[in-house]
């Protein structure tokens, strides 16, 4: 019975080791205090549907075409989720700008955590359909372009966005031990308030 109980452990403990690790230079579970210590520039911290967010400029390791990001710190203050945006590629009807980059961050974060679930569809047939109404077909919501990565302790997933004919992508990451217990906390302070 010991040696299962030693094993459930080492099973539940094993994942979250592993992910302590996160993206562009930042540590899951990180407080705000140490991220602005490793050189990450916050904004005030604001609360947001998904719990306490910042809004970062600058992070200790970054792409060439980051704009900005949202650092999501649980009520307890640990660092569960990062949502990066890009800079706009202007005119980029055809979306070639963006899938192109989009492409080559696919096969950068498969290196590291294996096969993507790749996604590019448009429900539509005809116009929305020509390879010069991508951004547009985008922005509408008509179109999907991008790839995920589902593993038991992390959720990584990268996609076109666009504004009219201004194309950018979004990646997010998500730790899911630490946001399953962001999520709980939040629901918890919700029934508490009643």
């Amino acid at each position: 019975m010991r040696w299962v109980i030693i094993l459930l452990l080492a099973l539940l403990v094993e994942p979250a080791r592993a992910q302590d690790a996160g993206p562009f230079g930042l540590t899951w579970g990180m407080p705000r205090a140490q991220a602005i210590a490793a050189g990450v520039q916050l904004q005030e911290l604001v609360l947001s549907a998904e719990g306490p967010m910042s809004v970062a400029t600058k992070l200790p390791r970054g792409l060439p075409e980051f704009a900005s990001a949202q650092l999501y710190f649980g009520s307890d203050d640990r660092l569960w989720r990062v949502f990066v945006f890009s800079k706009d590629w202007n005119s980029d009807n055809s979306g070639l700008q963006v899938r192109t980059r989009i492409d080559e961050l696919i096969g950068i974060i498969s290196k590291r955590y294996g096969p993507a679930k790749l996604y590019d569809s448009s429900a539509d047939q005809g116009f929305l359909a020509e390879p010069d109404q991508f951004a547009y077909s985008i922005s509408i919501n008509r179109r999907i372009y991008g790839a995920s990565w589902d593993m038991d302790a992390l959720y990584i997933e990268i996609k076109a966005q666009a504004e009219a004919l201004n194309t950018y992508y979004v990646i997010d990451y998500e730790n899911k031990p630490l946001g399953l217990k962001a999520r709980a906390d939040i629901k918890s302070n919700e029934e508490g308030a009643f």
